[in-house]
C-alpha cells in the first residue's frame, strides 16, 4: 500500500474512533470500516445529495460544514458529525439536502456496508445505540412542547379476573407492543419473554428510586408507572405497551424515580439480559435503532 493511503486510512480509523468515544478493542472493526469508505474533497456549495433520493450512503464531516435543507428546515452539521443513517433506517428517501456551507472533507460509506460491520462488532453497536438514547434524553429536557414525554394512551386498569400471571405467548405479544423490540425475530422475543420478571406494583409504590442505576426495564402490562426528574423538573406516564422511560431506558435512566400511580401489572427485564439477547440476535439491535430513530425524528420535528 502506498505511503499517502497508509496514511489516509490510519486518518480515517482516528475520526472514527472518535465517533465512537472511549471503543477500546475496536481497531479491526475501524480498519473495515475505514476499507469501505470513500474520502470526499468538496468545495463550498458542492451538493453531496438530494431531498427525495435514495438513502444508501451515510456521511462522517471531518472537516468543514455540511447543511442540510428540508420541509423548511435548516441543520448545518460540523466535524465530528455523522449524516445518512436515520433516513435508512427509516427505509424513506433522504428528507434532506445536503449542500457543503464551507470546504469540506467528508467520509462516504455505503449504508449496507456499515451494517455489515456493525453485525459483526456488538461492542459498536452497543456504543451507537446508547450514544443516540442519550441524546434522545437531552431533546427530551427542553422546555415544553419542544421536549418532555408523550401523554400515554387511555388508562387500562386491571380488572379483578385479569390472570395472575402471563404465558409465554402472553410476554411475548406484549413486549411486540413495545417499538424497542417491536422488530425484533421470534427468537430474540422469546428470549426476552423466558428471561423477564412478572411484577405486581401496588398502588403509590416506588418501583424503582431515583439517582441509582436501573438495571432493569420495565413494560407496562396494564396500571400506570410515572418516571419523574427533579431537576430539571420532567414527568412522563406509561400505559400498556410502554417501556417506561421509552428510549432512555437503553442507556439506564439513572436519575429518574419510577412509581406505580395505581395497582400495575409489569415485566421486568434485565439490562444485561437484553443487551445479551442484542449480541446474539442482530435483529434486535435494529429493532432497537429503529425505535431510537423515530423517536429523535418526532423530537426534532417539534423543533
Amino acid at each position: 500500500m502506498a505511503d499517502k493511503e497508509q496514511a489516509e486510512r490510519i486518518a480515517r480509523e482516528v475520526v472514527l474512533s472518535t465517533f465512537a468515544g472511549e471503543a477500546k478493542g475496536l481497531s479491526w472493526a475501524f480498519q473495515r470500516i475505514s476499507a469501505a469508505m470513500v474520502d470526499l474533497y468538496l468545495d463550498e456549495g458542492t451538493v453531496v445529495f438530494t431531498e427525495g433520493d435514495p438513502a444508501t450512503h451515510q456521511y462522517f464531516v471531518v472537516e468543514g460544514e455540511l447543511k442540510l435543507s428540508g420541509s423548511g428546515r435548516q441543520v448545518v452539521f460540523g466535524p465530528k458529525s455523522a449524516v445518512g443513517m436515520f433516513d435508512a433506517t427509516l427505509e424513506r428517501p433522504l428528507s434532506w439536502t445536503g449542500v457543503v456551507a464551507r470546504k469540506a472533507h467528508l467520509l462516504r460509506i455505503r449504508i449496507d456496508d456499515w451494517l455489515d460491520v456493525l453485525e459483526d462488532s456488538f461492542e459498536l453497536s452497543r456504543i451507537i445505540v446508547t450514544n443516540i438514547a442519550g441524546g434522545l434524553h437531552q431533546l427530551r429536557l427542553r422546555p415544553p412542547p419542544l421536549g418532555g414525554f408523550d401523554d400515554p394512551p387511555p388508562l387500562r386498569v386491571p380488572v379483578p379476573d385479569e390472570p395472575r400471571s402471563l404465558q409465554l405467548v402472553d410476554r411475548m405479544l406484549l413486549l411486540r407492543e413495545v417499538p424497542v423490540f417491536a422488530r425484533a425475530s421470534i427468537q430474540a422475543l422469546t428470549s426476552l419473554a423466558e428471561l423477564a420478571t412478572e411484577l405486581r406494583i401496588g398502588a403509590d409504590e416506588v418501583l424503582a428510586p431515583g439517582g441509582e442505576p436501573k438495571r432493569q426495564m420495565f413494560v407496562v402490562a396494564s396500571g400506570e408507572i410515572t418516571a419523574t426528574l427533579e431537576a430539571p423538573a420532567l414527568t412522563g406516564r406509561f400505559g400498556r405497551g410502554a417501556l417506561v422511560c421509552g428510549a432512555l431506558a437503553i442507556a439506564g435512566a439513572a436519575d429518574y424515580e419510577f412509581r406505580a400511580t395505581m395497582p400495575t401489572h409489569a415485566l421486568a427485564v434485565a439490562r444485561d439480559d437484553y443487551l445479551d439477547v442484542m449480541e446474539e440476535h442482530f435483529g434486535l439491535f435494529r429493532s432497537t435503532l429503529r425505535a431510537l430513530v423515530e423517536e429523535r425524528d418526532q423530537l426534532t420535528r417539534r423543533g
